[in-house]
């Protein structure tokens, strides 16, 4: 990780307001060590989870109706772009029959 706080301190020097996203796991780790170099309050810092999922919500336009339509879309553009990418079709994700 310290790699990517280095880019950030560079970013920063550069003007541009950098953001992480980190899986949920790894967000108290994440913000710990911008404190320790002290970008915490310069760099924004989110989880995977949350960040994927405010988006698909304003995405719907925060319509409970459109949230499962949306959520479909981002699975299957997932799905399109593994199969460009990646040869192991374990990383495809089955779309639930309630999308």
């Amino acid at each position: 990780m310290p790699p990517v706080f280095h880019k950030c301190e560079d970013n920063l020097r550069n003007g541009f307001r950098p953001m992480l996203v980190v899986p949920e796991s790894r967000l108290q780790a994440a913000r710990q060590m911008a404190d320790a170099i002290e970008v915490l309050d310069k760099v924004g810092i989110f989880s995977v989870e949350s960040f994927i999922g405010q988006n698909l919500e304003e995405l719907g336009g925060f319509a409970k109706d459109k949230l499962a339509g949306c959520f479909k879309s981002l699975l299957a553009k997932y799905n399109e772009r593994v199969k460009c990418a990646e040869v192991d079709r374990s990383f495809l994700i089955r779309l639930p029959t309630n999308l």
